[in-house]
């Protein structure tokens, strides 16, 4: 008879005696498995890339294995010992992958207990898999060049600061361990590039990740704190970012973890979505006829008028026309109190841009209408956005996009002060992934790309806000007239709502993931480009697409794309950010039936969104140079008149020591002035019968804001000169003259619009163009010092010279200095060209302006730049799409 190993009564001798050989052994096999187990998995490693590509049907890349370090005999053996590969499918693209791999005490592998894909980009290839202690890193390389690098920590997200309940955190954990086999999840840290690398080295060392790459200007390296998530020093070129932790909504979180299933998928809830909307629209159009029956239209034949923008505001209107926007009427006989009526938000700190005791007018305005002709209790809300003062940008979500290469978005708003503190809006973006893979790029960063003939809203280098449909190419060349290298940022979605005034021009019958041929009555939002160039947009509670886009129609969108859809998912809210860190803010819904939370968008976003930045009007200082007053700002604006609207500067003036001398610089903020050459009195006859070029023209007189003196020829240094496309003196390039002068052309297109052409670059004069003819002081960035630019370089007389960045941007040097110290001015300044204002004979280097004691005159002795105010338009158009052509 075999005596039991439980007793119903023992004393604590007994129990002790037995506890104590358990204590001992399971220490001697955890000293053995710290001696020996931690290194058997290295002895076979051909048995377990075969193990790993049974579990997880892709090619296990050997040499990419890294194991994380043991957590002991017991625990490798049950729950499996991480290890982390690159994987692929045949030749295709690596991905990295986890996986908890059981071993025995003898080192045997018993079995993979978990496997999970961590990046699943179908268009970025990783590399450079290294793995020290908690910490995991990467780079993901795409189009011949590095997209980002991604660093995972295995102890776990930082899911302190949510702020869930039971259920939430519950929710979370589940979704961590269906991902990365751990409920605590993954933190992840992601570094992009301003000017991506070819390709990148990787090290660990403790918590700091070192980089290493190659570019023109030679090796780079930084340092990354991966416990701070900051660089050990000042990081040019490189940002660092944390990934928050994923915060969803149960009910979200239930349908998304239901449409992931590979046999439920996404129908079954687009059903139950059709259903429960339909039945909600039936029941309140019904008790909307018992208690109030709709009233009457307008007119039984009035369509939905588009209220027009002007496209140009006059100059002497110094707020510039159509802002705010005129009212738009109502297609229903009895008008609701402000229906169309354009009011300013009633939030008192909503701010708008300033400069000294100029204020702009309020870049917001919000209303409503109610456009569906059978449901007179539908409104849709409005909000249009002043786009001479707000700046586009945009970011992915935590989880949605799903790129296709490289890491997640942020999902909120940039940490960065500097960003941070210029927010003053933000709204949601687009559809999920699985409901459309339509492109978008943040930062020069493709997370997917773009889709043919898609929707489209993209911002450009120049901070302009290109709308419209993309062409038939998945690249980057969609947008007619529009360098891939000048986007940025784009988002697309679906076919466009709005075009040209016409809402739905594709006829589309799905707006949604709804059953094919079906319409839902549902929370739908849309943006769209008003025909003045402003951004507007536009959410309904309770409204089809159409409805939404002949809303968005009768505020006087030419352009509308929809966005996100369904409750919880859509919001436009508004925002004064003051320290992030400490949560210092304020937020405020544009309308209280809006679903999502205050916080949205600035702490977490799971979705992709949108936000708006007030303009920051200061141009930054030029490096490498000093100013007078080194207490004192940069930039001042310039004093004496300005272009329209008044209160965004388009001169700037500034004072700088070069050698303890002054100089003066003005700075011309691009677009905002024309530029005009007049023919000086006191230059020579050319004897050709040529009569001399009329003054500037008397409508153009009115508008002169600054002229600037150049010089004029003498039959010894002879300069060419055409006005208005008339050649008056020949250029050097055309006749028998000395060959040893640097020289170049300065030229004013139609537009008005400058450039500088070296003459050995050869010019042909279009009709209406401007050329004149002066000494070169800077090629390609690089000072050109020549003793023909001046008889006397060392005399203290004023000087001028004007160069050109490669922005477009025109600084206007002047002071009593050598015309060398002119061009290492603005060659240091970041200008690609320069000229000096001296054409051979008295050149006094005057600068008058507008509003000064020193005002412009029509007629000068010597030739004369003059600068002619244009009224600033808002910085969004309505692009056309790119056209390839017909294959032969």
């Amino acid at each position: 008879m075999m005596t039991s190993l439980y007793r119903p009564k023992s004393t604590s001798q007994e129990k002790n005696s037995l506890l104590l050989p358990l204590f001992c052994g399971g220490g001697l096999l955890g000293l053995l498995v710290f001696l020996f187990v931690s290194r058997l998995p290295d002895q076979n490693v051909q048995g377990l890339v075969r193990i790993l590509e049974q579990a997880s049907h892709v090619q296990v890349h050997a040499s990419s294995i890294r194991w994380a370090p043991s957590q002991g005999l017991f625990r490798d053996c049950w729950n499996g010992r991480s290890l982390f590969f690159l994987g692929s499918e045949s030749d295709r693209l690596r991905d990295v992958w986890s996986a908890r791999v059981r071993i025995g005490p003898n080192g045997r592998l018993l079995g993979v207990a978990g496997i999970y894909n961590l990046t699943s980009t179908e268009l970025g290839d990783e590399y450079a898999l290294v793995l020290k202690g908690r910490w995991v890193a990467f780079a993901t390389l795409a189009y011949h060049q590095v997209q980002s690098v991604t660093v995972f920590d295995r102890a776990g997200e930082d899911a302190q600061r949510l702020e869930e309940g039971l259920t939430d955190r519950w929710a979370r954990s589940l979704t961590n361990y269906q991902r990365t086999g751990s409920t605590a999840g993954m933190g992840k840290l992601t570094i992009s590039f301003e000017q991506p690398p070819r390709q990148i080295g990787l090290f660990l060392e403790d918590s700091q990740l070192r980089l290493e790459w190659m570019e023109q200007d030679g090796f780079h390296q930084e340092v990354a704190n991966l416990e701070k998530g900051e660089f050990v020093s000042e990081g040019r070129g490189v940002q660092i970012d944390r990934a928050e932790p994923v915060q969803k909504q149960l009910i979200h979180w239930l349908v998304d973890t239901v449409r992931s299933v590979s046999w439920i998928g996404p129908a079954p809830i687009a059903w139950l979505e059709e259903r429960f909307f339909g039945a909600r629209d039936w029941l309140r159009r019904f008790c909307f006829w018992w208690g109030k029956g709709e009233p009457s239209l307008a007119s039984s034949e009035k369509e939905e008028k588009p209220s027009t923008f002007p496209l140009h505001p006059e100059l002497s209107d110094a707020e510039g026309k159509g802002w705010p926007p005129p009212p738009i009427e109502s297609v229903w006989s009895s008008p609701e109190p402000d229906e169309g009526r354009w009011k300013v938000p009633p939030i008192p700190w909503i701010r708008s841009l300033s400069i000294g005791d100029i204020k702009a007018p309020p870049p917001f305005f919000q209303t409503f209408v109610r456009p569906d002709k059978q449901r007179s209790y539908v409104k849709v809300f409005l909000v249009v956005m002043d786009m001479r003062q707000l700046e586009l940008e945009m970011e992915g979500g935590s989880e949605d996009p799903k790129p296709s290469l490289g890491p997640f978005g942020l999902g909120r708003i940039p940490r960065d002060p500097a960003i941070s503190r210029r927010v003053l809006a933000a709204f949601n973006g687009a559809f999920k992934s699985e409901h459309g893979y339509y492109g978008m790029m943040v930062h020069r960063r493709i997370l997917l790309p773009p889709q043919p003939n898609a929707a489209t809203v993209a911002v450009l280098s120049d901070k302009r806000v290109a709308m419209g449909t993309w062409g038939p190419v998945e690249t980057l060349n969609g947008f007619a007239g529009i360098d891939p290298s000048q986007i940025v940022s784009l988002r697309q979605n679906l076919d466009p709502l709005v075009d040209h005034f016409e809402v739905n021009p594709t006829k589309r019958g799905l707006w949604g993931y709804t059953l094919p041929g079906t319409g839902v009555q549902t929370e739908r939002s849309a943006v769209g480009l008003t025909e003045g160039g402003h951004l507007l947009y536009a959410w309904s509670d309770d409204a089809s697409a159409t409805t939404l886009g002949r809303g968005m129609k009768m505020a006087g969108c030419v352009y509308g794309i929809h966005l996100d859809m369904n409750p919880k998912n859509t919001g436009f809210l508004f925002a004064a950010i003051e320290d992030l860190k400490g949560r210092r803010y304020r937020t405020a819904l544009l309308n209280p039936l809006m679903g999502i939370a205050a916080n949205r968008y600035i702490e977490h976003a799971s979705k992709d969104f949108f936000y708006l930045l007030l303009r920051d009007p200061i141009p930054p200082p030029l490096p490498g140079l000093t100013p007078v007053d080194a207490k004192e700002p940069f930039w001042s604006v310039s004093p004496g008149t300005q272009s329209s609207p008044s209160w965004l500067p388009a001169l700037w003036s500034a004072r700088i020591l070069w050698d303890q001398d002054p100089v003066e610089i003005l700075q011309v903020v691009p677009g905002r002035v024309r530029f005009r050459l007049q023919l000086g009195s006191k230059e020579p006859d050319p004897k050709t019968g040529v009569s001399r070029p009329s003054p500037i023209r008397e409508d153009s007189s009115a508008h002169i804001l600054a002229s600037v003196g150049m010089g004029f020829s003498t039959d010894r240094d002879m300069y060419g000169i055409a006005v208005r496309g008339m050649q008056f003196l020949p250029f050097l390039q055309n006749k028998a003259a000395r060959t040893d002068m640097h020289r170049a052309l300065l030229v004013a297109d139609t537009d008005g619009k400058l450039a500088i052409h070296p003459s050995e670059e050869g010019f042909q004069l279009l009709p209406g163009t401007d050329a004149i003819e002066l000494p070169l002081l800077v090629d390609g960035g690089n000072p050109i010092i020549s003793e023909l630019h001046g008889s006397n370089p060392i005399q203290q007389v004023q000087r001028t010279a004007l160069g050109l960045t490669e922005k477009g941007q025109v600084l206007i040097a002047r002071g009593s200095v050598a015309p060398s110290a002119l061009a290492k001015i603005l060659a240091r300044a970041g200008c690609s060209h320069a000229v000096l204002f001296n054409r051979g004979g008295s050149a006094e280097g005057f600068l008058h302006r507008t509003g000064t004691n020193h005002p412009p005159l029509i007629r000068y002795p010597e030739s004369a730049l003059y600068m002619i105010a244009t009224t600033m338009l808002p910085n969004a158009f309505h692009a056309s799409p790119f056209s390839s052509p017909l294959p032969p």
